[in-house]
């Protein structure tokens, strides 16, 4: 009597934030590299790495933290806040990091630090923000006796926004508020990113910049070794960091 061949078990790799969970800002070591997700019996529930050091991880609701070690004051702030939250994405959980950490509680290079990325960030909405507009005025307005658009610092630049929609919505079929609110999202989702080539606006662009010197640094460390092992650690690295092939590795 022949066995039926089963197929063989492959790793499962979830591919959605829904699925793998959003990474948390956690100080306490056992709770390093930490998920948080939503689930549908019960809440939000935490992801943790074994703490036997073996493979696999626990999955267990975010409130039973403190059954598992004793985080610190920052990691306790932070999970009563994402408790309360409708949706555990990216952003959210960066929100409720940065906010707990300028308050002071992750120490004061912390504190310094979410102060400092939260002035970035408003730089760089403010700057996606008339980006946004002066297109927009630029293509509406287009010919020969089209006035010049203000600039960012200009108080004429909002009239002139308000004025270019009040004309334009109706020919979308759509109200005045709702291209606020269309060009309000919009800007929304493109601080992050950035708006211009070279990556001068944007926290993204600003990661992958870090992200290319440190590449580079260990690449030049990589070459006064002489250990197999270490130099096959740096390649490995380096192709990580170069994006599938976007950074050519040095």
């Amino acid at each position: 009597m022949s066995l039926n061949k089963l197929p063989s078990a492959r790793p499962y790799h979830p591919t959605t934030f829904q699925e793998r969970g959003v990474a948390l800002p956690f100080t306490t070591p056992l709770l390093g590299g930490a998920r948080a997700r939503l689930s549908h019996n019960r809440g939000i529930e935490i992801i943790v790495r074994n703490p036997a050091g073996g493979r696999g991880v626990y999955v267990m609701p975010l409130n039973a933290v403190t059954a598992l070690c004793r985080p610190t004051l920052y990691d306790k702030v932070v999970s009563n806040r994402i408790a309360f939250l409708e949706t555990v994405t990216p952003a959210t959980v960066r929100a409720i990091g940065r906010t707990t950490a300028a308050e002071g509680l992750a120490g004061e290079g912390a504190m310094q630090a979410a102060r400092a990325a939260a002035k970035n960030d408003e730089n760089d909405r403010r700057a996606v923000v008339h980006h946004l507009l002066s297109s927009l005025i630029r293509q509406v307005n287009i010919g020969p006796n089209a006035s010049p658009v203000p600039g960012p610092n200009s108080p004429d630049l909002d009239a002139r926004a308000r004025q270019t929609i009040a004309w334009l919505a109706p020919r979308l079929g759509q109200s005045a508020g709702w291209g606020l609110k269309a060009l309000d999202a919009l800007a929304d989702a493109m601080t992050g990113v950035g708006i211009s080539a070279g990556g001068e606006v944007g926290r993204l662009p600003g990661l992958i910049k870090q992200l290319r010197a440190m590449r580079d640094e260990i690449a030049e460390w990589a070459r006064t070794q002489r250990d197999g092992d270490r130099v096959c650690l740096r390649t490995r690295f380096a192709r990580s960091a170069t994006s599938h092939g976007r950074w050519p590795a040095r």
